[in-house]
């Protein structure tokens, strides 16, 4: 997983020089790997309530719970109930031994006496630990698509265009195979997302190191896969040129702006009340060289 620029620290402690339009998301990300209820990406409205960049699971303190902690299986549940929204959030993470696949089973509920629209997704960052110009991204969608904005200076394709995965057509002409990680000499930065799946996976893969890491899911409540895609191309704030990382979201919705936008596009997820949504996720390990053509949930891969 990547690390952010921004140092570990206890939020609590952390004083900001003033309040941010943009929330406080970015005063903590940290990297790693979040999980984003009740909206995602820009900051936005819904039902009376604001949300910064990101809603509010990714910032509140969860609890936990240790399950199960033997050699043969380690097992942890970690719940937490949002502020602003009447979700509840429980998810269970299970390891067994000679295993390189991480279990994640949970749901989410609407505790309120009314409908609530929600945008639901787990941002998996990966870093120049494991990132570089010998990775290839290989996954299950066929079409790619930007966003209708720019959203970086430096991004490679023009706005509000549909390719078909892998090649895209940049802005100055060039097809380019975005399944090639693209070095961190680039000096790029991209968001792309992907529709029209025959499966819900993806896996990267490093050639040089001979190690890859993907994820199986739950297409249900998962239909997207977002592309955030740094190679010191990012500027200005929050990271100024200095990272070099990649996440591929699976998320309920398209990027947007945040959950007014997902509501008005109807692709939000509607939970009545009462209601409990339940999911999974396997993040994988594995090792081999070659191009992927299927991820399993057992953390086998075949390859073309």
């Amino acid at each position: 997983m990547w690390r952010s620029p921004l140092p570990l620290h206890n939020p609590k402690n952390f004083v900001p020089s003033s309040s941010s339009s943009f929330g406080s998301f970015y005063d903590h990300y940290e990297g790693g790997w979040q999980e984003i209820v009740p909206s995602y990406g820009p900051p936005s409205s819904y039902k009376g309530a604001e949300y910064g960049l990101h809603g509010e699971s990714s910032l509140l303190p969860w609890d936990f719970r240790v399950i199960d902690d033997r050699p043969e299986c380690v097992s942890v549940d970690f719940w937490v109930r949002l502020y602003r929204s009447p979700f509840y959030i429980e998810k269970r993470l299970t390891l067994e031994a000679n295993s390189s696949v991480l279990k994640i089973s949970e749901f989410i509920e609407n505790e309120a006496r009314e409908p609530m629209a929600v945008m639901w997704g787990h941002h998996p960052a990966l870093s120049e630990a494991f990132l570089d110009e010998h990775c290839t991204i290989d996954l299950g969608y066929r079409k790619m698509h930007t966003q209708k904005v720019i959203s970086f200076e430096r991004q490679r394709f023009a706005p509000n265009s549909v390719f078909d995965w892998p090649m895209a057509e940049s802005v100055i002409g060039k097809m380019i195979d975005v399944s090639k990680m693209p070095s961190p000499e680039s000096n790029t930065a991209d968001i792309l997302y992907f529709t029209e799946p025959d499966e819900a996976w993806y896996a990267v893969t490093n050639q040089n190191l001979e190690v890859g890491f993907g994820m199986v899911w739950d297409i249900k409540a998962f239909p997207y896969l977002w592309m955030w895609q740094v190679c010191h191309g990012s500027y200005d704030y929050p990271w100024y040129g200095r990272t070099y990382n990649m996440a591929l979201e699976i998320v309920t919705s398209p990027p947007n702006r945040g959950i007014n936008s997902a509501v008005e596009d109807k692709t939000a997820l509607l939970i009545l009340p009462g209601e409990r949504v339940t999911s999974f996720t396997n993040a994988i390990i594995y090792t081999g060289v070659g191009r992927v053509s299927r991820l399993y949930e057992n953390g086998s891969a075949e390859w073309k």
